[in-house]
């Protein structure tokens, strides 16, 4: 997505200290001089030398790394286990960590992998051929042929879901024909009589907002909404926010400190939505929540509402069921 903007991620700081020291002669390393390691070819640093201090501190208490004099480390528990591992090579998420090996209980061989899905005691059909799980051994799912023939179907298989960016969101909006307003400087909203809806308390209507911004900005607006206009959200997603109650049509002024605040309270919940890298929970909370405030992009969420204005469009009961 061109449109957003470069994000250093300081879970590489994590992975590149594991890896450089394994280069180093002597098998240490100086912190102090690795600084240098995230720093920009046009000598701008890549990430903020509190945060990388604070990185380094959290490291020695997780035994990463161990201090054996002053200003210089080697490697700790937690690294020997993660280099046997081979995992200290890559940032890049390892799927094979939600997968497991489907081992041949007649032969003792590695059939492949599958998804943990599969219970011991459930039969599925792998590889073409009726298989029985009949228990887990540490990441080996041993399996056996069925003694009668079963009616047995393939396993569900899961992705990580990610949400949709604000471009990528306006794209489907476009493609689906959600309600829009025709001046590019407003929202279109859509409030629902009581009438229309049994549920609907009287004096409470539902108010549905197409924001089209996309999962994270639209669960940060319908918290400001709340806070600035009394409504109730009931429900939020990439296109659209549902309130009860109704927001007046005018132009949305909030700050940046504003929608912090909201990040600050719902970072966690979030954090999983941006692919911030394999290490990122080896980071201290503080760098942890920080890098999630700024792949939310605080600038474009401004960009995006504040001084939009509020167009309500016509009560359409074929608009909500669309």
């Amino acid at each position: 997505d061109a449109s957003r903007p470069y994000i250093f991620r300081p879970s590489v700081v994590v992975q590149q200290l594991c890896s450089y020291i394994k280069q180093t002669r002597l098998g240490e390393i100086d912190p102090g001089n690795a600084y240098e390691l995230f720093i920009s070819p046009e000598g701008t640093p890549l990430i903020p030398r509190t945060h990388y201090d604070q990185i380094i501190e959290h490291l020695l208490v997780k035994q990463f790394f161990v201090a054996v004099q002053e200003n210089v480390l080697k490697p700790g528990p937690a690294w020997q286990e993660l280099f046997e591992q081979r995992a200290i090579y890559t940032n890049l998420l390892d799927p094979r960590r939600s997968t497991v090996e489907v081992v041949a209980e007649e032969t003792g061989r590695k059939m492949g992998e599958i998804d943990r899905t599969v219970l011991p005691g459930v039969d599925f059909l792998f590889g073409g051929e009726a298989r029985q799980a009949t228990r887990m051994v540490g990441r080996k799912l041993i399996v056996r042929t069925p003694d009668t023939e079963t009616a047995a179907q393939a396993p569900r298989l899961f992705t990580p879901w990610r949400p949709l960016s604000p471009a990528l969101t306006q794209a489907v909006a476009d493609e689906l024909g959600v309600p829009r307003a025709s001046d590019p400087s407003h929202l279109a909203m859509v409030i629902e009589s009581d009438d229309e809806d049994e549920s609907a308390l009287p004096g409470a209507p539902m108010t549905w907002l197409f924001h089209c911004g996309g999962d994270a900005y639209g669960l940060i607006l319908g918290d400001l909404l709340e806070s600035l206009y009394r409504v109730r959200v009931e429900d939020c997603n990439n296109i659209y926010v549902v309130m009860k109650g109704t927001i007046p049509t005018q132009f949305f002024v909030f700050t940046i400190e504003q929608v912090r605040a909201r990040l600050r309270q719902r970072w966690r919940q979030m954090e999983s939505w941006y692919n911030l890298g394999r290490f990122q929970n080896a980071l201290p909370l503080d760098v942890r929540r920080a890098s999630v405030i700024e792949s939310f992009d605080v600038a474009g969420f401004m960009r995006a509402f504040n001084g939009r204005r509020v167009t309500v469009g016509e009560n359409s009961k074929q608009t909500k069921e669309e």
